[in-house]
């Protein structure tokens, strides 16, 4: 996988303070179940190439993370966070 692409992301990763360490990053809640989900992955990796190095990209499997769901008050999938210091500053369905 090259930096270009999103990361997955857990919940275990995310408590370890690795996320709220950064100042910004997006993240992609998402589900294997979900069409609105396939059509936003292509659009989710050209946003982790056009901001390679700059702003990080994340994706959360939504149904194996259901408390990050919970945590963060994701109403439904294809759903987009952008974060500060770990923190939701903004948000995208």
């Amino acid at each position: 996988m090259s930096r270009s692409e999103p990361m997955a992301l857990s919940e275990q990763w995310f408590d370890q303070e690795r996320l709220r360490q950064r100042e910004y990053a997006v993240v992609e809640f998402w589900s294997l179940r979900c069409e609105a989900s396939r059509i936003m992955a292509p659009v989710v990796s050209e946003v982790a190439e056009h901001f390679d190095g700059r702003l990080p990209v994340f994706k959360v499997n939504a149904d194996d993370n259901p408390r990050m769901v919970s945590k963060f008050r994701v109403p439904l999938v294809s759903y987009l966070i952008l974060l500060c210091y770990g923190e939701p500053i903004a948000r995208f369905a």
